[in-house]
């Protein structure tokens, strides 16, 4: 058996599969080749400059992104490699030794 739809994306059925293993495996396929978000793209007209400022707004969302997931990384980093610091105060002379 073979469930196709009009975009080309197909799934066959393997033995012994369920409808719902089968459903899951098509709606991954569909996501994947991003046919829904060409669907909407192609549903209403939006002028060249309204196309522009969306993919400029995309585009600043990615980078944000990527920079907040810079500074997670960079925190990760700092908080693995902490440094002890002891203090002993002995009368007027003051030392700092770190592990």
């Amino acid at each position: 058996m073979r469930v196709a739809d009009e975009f080309g994306v197909f799934v066959t059925t393997r033995e012994g599969e369920t409808i719902t293993s089968l459903l899951r495996r098509f709606k991954r396929k569909v996501t994947k080749s991003e046919v829904l978000k060409e669907y909407r793209e192609h549903t209403e007209y939006l002028k060249p400059g309204v196309k522009k400022r969306r993919k400029q707004k995309e585009s600043r969302s990615r980078e944000e992104k990527e920079k907040l997931k810079m500074e997670r990384d960079a925190v990760k980093r700092t908080n693995t490699k902490k440094k002890f610091i002891t203090v002993n105060k002995e009368k007027n002379n003051e030392t700092v030794t770190s592990d």
